[in-house]
């Protein structure tokens, strides 16, 4: 049998998110240390290369594009010793970043594993990311193609039956935790950081308990503000939660100076977010959407501006504002339109009080596309009864528009709407709810609900309370939630089967 050596480098590739994280002043370089140390006791005395200078040590390799880094990385590695000309053995470890939380056991057991099956490719698919290294072969490396448009790793996906592949699998399974320990983003690099001050020595098989011990260390601040610009609506949809709501509030919204006042405050607890314009209203019926949305631009915190219409009301203002952007503020804006069907007599039965054709919006959705791209432009296709029949139709009509389309669930808001459901595809085990772990919803008169299903509970007004006050308000409600105590939430959890959909 072969006796497989020790990898013959290690290689680093850092992305632009992460080397601009890693090159900012107050970077915490004892995320850097804990990797490296880490790394020494897997695989001592090995040398590093990579597109990002770690230490001295570090041997620089000025590449931006993956597949050509590893490939220039690849040149530097040691020969084989094999006596089959027909069989390389010789592999580099590679790692998607910078990885303060890598496990000395797992990527142990996992190399050892590519050594006994003389492994192409080795992976682990449950670990988080930053947790194991990728084993990747001198063998592999050669059979990249020249004009490779996307991950390596995804690369190998496509093509695994081509090679010889060991797939590692450590209990428990994280993955619906999404976590990621590559410092690829300030919420990365923050629970990596905490997770690290519990224990410096920390292991795999200590995260979880840590987690479920002290759940505001997963929690972090906000990422997905959904916010009610304006609370009304010209419509009167079926499908609609206005539908169940008092409308006492209609008329009511947010003025860009306490809009203004929304994310300063939030900057200053979460680095990065996405801002929804959505909630019981029209965005496009506020008056001063186009200086809403230029606070919005103004912010380096501001990932993502996204806009919830039926574009129902006038559209030539809120159009002639968005043609004076330049491209990189065009591409942080996206419009999901709430479009359910292309028959009229639908559409009005669905649309109550519309007074635009199918056609106008169609001729609309054009528009908006040709101002900012079709990558910023969805239609929203709400999966009810109604329109059970259409789908395959519906999106073989937009893709023959090159227009994207999102195939929405239907949310009756813990049953205050009559149910209306094509099929239930909530998993059969329930987990933790992602929105009061990751949204704020902000009502038009400045509430802040404790949850977007129940909007009475209110957790603060910004008029009046600080975001991360009210941030905290909800913290025991996700504590309960994250250990799976949801009887002793005030709030229709039971009833719900929102919580496992991602925002943000």
């Amino acid at each position: 049998m072969i006796n497989l050596k020790n990898p013959g480098l290690i290689a680093i590739f850092l992305n632009e998110n992460q080397k601009s994280e890693a090159s900012k002043v107050n970077f915490d370089n004892s995320l850097t240390t804990s990797f490296l140390n880490r790394l020494n006791q897997i695989f001592p005395d090995i040398p590093i290369y990579s597109n990002y200078i770690l230490n001295s040590n570090t041997i620089f390799i000025d590449s931006d594009k993956e597949r050509d880094f590893i490939l220039n990385v690849s040149q530097y590695l040691p020969k084989s010793t094999s006596e089959d000309e027909d069989f390389d053995e010789v592999y580099l470890a590679y790692f998607n970043g910078i990885y303060p939380l890598l496990s000395i056991k797992c990527s142990n057991d996992l190399t050892d594993r590519h050594k006994k099956y003389i492994s192409q490719y080795s992976y682990s698919e449950n670990l988080p990311i930053g947790i194991v290294p990728t084993l990747v072969s001198r063998e592999f490396i050669s059979t990249l193609p020249d004009n490779l448009n996307m991950k390596v790793h995804d690369f190998l996906i496509k093509n695994i039956n081509n090679y010889d592949t060991e797939i590692y699998y450590e209990s428990p399974d994280l993955r619906n935790l999404r976590l990621d320990f590559s410092l690829n983003n300030q919420r990365s690099i923050e629970i990596s950081q905490k997770l690290l001050r519990e224990n410096l020595s920390i292991e795999y098989s200590d995260i979880i308990s840590i987690l479920e011990k002290n759940p505001v260390i997963f929690r972090g601040g906000p990422s997905y503000l959904e916010i009610e610009l304006f609370r009304g609506c010209e419509l009167n949809c079926t499908f609609c939660p206005r539908e169940s709501i008092s409308k006492e509030n209609d008329g009511t919204f947010i003025d860009p100076t306490l809009f203004q006042k929304i994310i300063k405050e939030t900057e200053e607890i979460s680095s990065t977010f996405t801002v929804c314009f959505g909630g019981m209203g029209e965005p496009l019926l506020h008056s001063n959407l186009e200086e809403i949305l230029e606070i919005s631009l103004n912010s380096m915190a501001v990932k993502e501006i996204i806009i919830e219409t039926t574009l129902n009301p006038s559209i030539e203002k809120i159009f002639l504002y968005l043609k004076s952007l330049d491209q990189n503020q065009k591409n942080k804006i996206v419009f999901i339109i709430n479009f359910t069907t292309l028959k009229q007599d639908i559409f009005k039965q669905l649309y109550k009080n519309s007074n635009k054709s199918i056609e106008e919006i169609l001729h609309n959705i054009d528009l908006l596309k040709n101002i900012l791209g079709k990558n910023s432009v969805y239609v929203q296709m709400l999966k009810i009864k109604e329109i059970e029949t259409e789908i395959e139709n519906y999106f073989n009509f937009f893709e023959s528009k090159d227009t994207q389309v999102l195939l929405q669930k239907y949310n009756s808001y813990a049953g205050k709407l009559k149910e209306k459901r094509v099929s239930d595809l909530t998993p059969i085990n329930r987990e933790f709810c992602w929105h009061l772990s990751r949204d704020i919803y902000i009502q038009s008169n400045g509430n802040v609900s404790a949850c977007k299903q129940s909007e009475e509970v209110i957790i603060g007004n910004i008029k009046e309370n600080n975001i991360k006050e009210i941030w905290n308000n909800n913290l025991n409600r996700f504590k309960l939630s994250f250990n799976h105590k949801f009887e002793l939430i005030d709030l229709p959890c039971l009833k719900c089967d929102e919580w496992y959909t991602f925002n943000g």
